[in-house]
C-alpha cells in the first residue's frame, strides 16, 4: 500500500499527486484550532528538509466541516491523523470523526517531535481512542 505520510501532502493542492495514492492521510488534526510553531518552520538541506510545523490545523470542528467533504471528492480511501496534548483530545476527535463514511481509518500522532509532550501513557490513548472508535482505528 502507498501512501503518504501525515503533513507532507496537501491534497487540496495537489490533489492529482494525492489521487495516485491508494489512501491519503491528512495533515493531523486537533480538537481546537493551532497555529504552529513561529517560523521559521521549515529549512531545506543539502539531502532534503527539516521542518517543526507544530501540528497547525483548523481544529477538528473547520476539518469536518470545510476540508473533509473536499477531501472525500478525491475518490480515495482517506486516514485522519488526529492528535492532541490529554487522553480525551484524541478521544474527542476520534468520536467525531467515526460518525463519517467518508474516514477509512484514524492515526493517532502520538510522536510529534515539534510539540510539547505530555505525561499521559501511551496505552491509555489508545485504549480511549479505541473506545471511541468503530472499525476506522489504526494506532
Amino acid at each position: 500500500m502507498l501512501l503518504n505520510a501525515s503533513g507532507c501532502l496537501d491534497a487540496l493542492t495537489a490533489p492529482d499527486v494525492a489521487r495516485s495514492l491508494d489512501a491519503y492521510v491528512t495533515k493531523t488534526v486537533t480538537p481546537l484550532p493551532r497555529g504552529g510553531n513561529e517560523p521559521v518552520r521549515i529549512a531545506e538541506t543539502e539531502l532534503g528538509m527539516l521542518n517543526s510545523i507544530g501540528l497547525a490545523n483548523p481544529g477538528i470542528d473547520r476539518f469536518i466541516d470545510e476540508y473533509l467533504p473536499r477531501l472525500a471528492e478525491l475518490g480515495v480511501p482517506l486516514w485522519v491523523s488526529v492528535g492532541g496534548f490529554s487522553v480525551n483530545d484524541y478521544a474527542q476527535c476520534v468520536a467525531r470523526l467515526d460518525r463519517y463514511a467518508e474516514v477509512s481509518a484514524i492515526e493517532l500522532n502520538l510522536s510529534c517531535p515539534n510539540v510539547d509532550a505530555f505525561e499521559e501513557p501511551t496505552a491509555e490513548i489508545v485504549e480511549s481512542a479505541r473506545g471511541e472508535a468503530g472499525e476506522a482505528l489504526v494506532a
